[in-house]
């Protein structure tokens, strides 16, 4: 992810080994003794293209063709994007099939984005309950994913862009990597489940439902949220609860400098070292159970026993 929040990983022995050929004789005793997988190169999953798939991804093209930031706002590209679906009818299987062949495409046109407004159109005008979209073997981050999500359960394997769940009503969205900048912009109920990081301003002028990030989250997080809850499970960095107006940002591990700037109401609960607080007009600032700022004023001392 950008802006400071990724993780590298460790290369390993295994499956993670960039050196094993399948030969053991340059492993060392311990790798000879763990499971090794050769390399080979990256194989595409090959989507068979029935006459409903054809269309859709005739129509998908012909969008890429359009100029995403030519149009006015969100609202028209999404009614761009189911234009173009031409009143075809979608199913469960439909939106799996044709995101594993999202592949195809890439490079070409504003992919990120038209990509995920396709998408959450096929979903929204979809029958069915449950939607799965694969994204771990795109390169680009697909942004607006869930957009306007009216109840649809939607479980995204891999990592997500910007703007998941923007707009987004009721409903679920779970996220299996990471999701970058504004998660939950501007939702106004259902529930988010990230399972790695975040980036920054997620749960942006939030209104209600619940974002939950078991990883780390970027910078000013709950900004100008309204009501609804936030729960980190890693750590924050700077500007929690900018000019924040309601609901509860919950963090179990450290958070950064200026926090609750300009907050006027609602309530940050921190259970990890608090870099540092700002002026703070309102709301409650907790460090684990002891009240350290209220509507304004210091009533705790920062960081006492950390």
């Amino acid at each position: 992810m950008k802006d400071g929040l990724t993780i590298a990983k460790r290369p390993v022995a295994g499956g993670n080994n960039p050196v094993f050929t399948g030969k053991t004789g340059g492993c060392s005793l311990l790798e000879k003794f763990v499971p090794q997988e050769k390399i080979e190169k990256e194989k595409k999953l090959d989507v068979k293209m029935n006459p409903a798939l054809k269309k859709l991804d005739d129509a998908f093209a012909n969008l890429l063709k359009e100029e995403f930031w030519h149009l006015r706002n969100d609202e028209e590209k999404y009614a761009r994007a189911l234009a173009s679906l031409k009143w075809m009818r979608c199913t469960v299987q439909d939106v799996e099939l044709f995101s594993l062949g999202l592949y195809r495409h890439k490079g070409k046109g504003d992919f990120a984005c038209w990509s995920g407004m396709f998408l959450s159109a096929m979903v929204n005008r979809a029958k069915g309950e449950k939607f799965t979209i694969h994204t771990e073997r795109i390169e680009d981050k697909i942004n607006y994913l869930g957009y306007r999500n009216n109840g649809k359960k939607i479980l995204i394997n891999g990592d997500a862009g910007s703007h998941v769940g923007y707009r987004m009503k009721k409903g679920s969205i779970m996220v299996k990597g990471n999701a970058e900048d504004s998660t939950g912009h501007w939702m106004a109920g259902g529930r988010i489940i990230v399972e790695g990081n975040v980036g920054d301003t997620a749960g942006f002028l939030m209104e209600n439902g619940s974002i939950t990030v078991k990883g780390d989250a970027g910078g000013s997080l709950g900004q100008q949220m309204i009501a609804g809850s936030i729960n980190v499970r890693g750590n924050a960095v700077h500007l929690v609860g900018y000019r924040m107006g309601g609901g509860k940002i919950r963090i179990k591990g450290d958070a950064g400098h200026i926090m609750g700037l300009d907050m006027k109401e609602g309530t940050i609960v921190v259970w990890g070292r608090i870099g540092g607080i700002d002026e703070t007009p309102g709301g409650e600032i907790w460090q684990g159970t002891r009240l350290i700022s209220k509507d304004g004023k210091l009533v705790g001392k920062l960081n006492e026993g950390f």
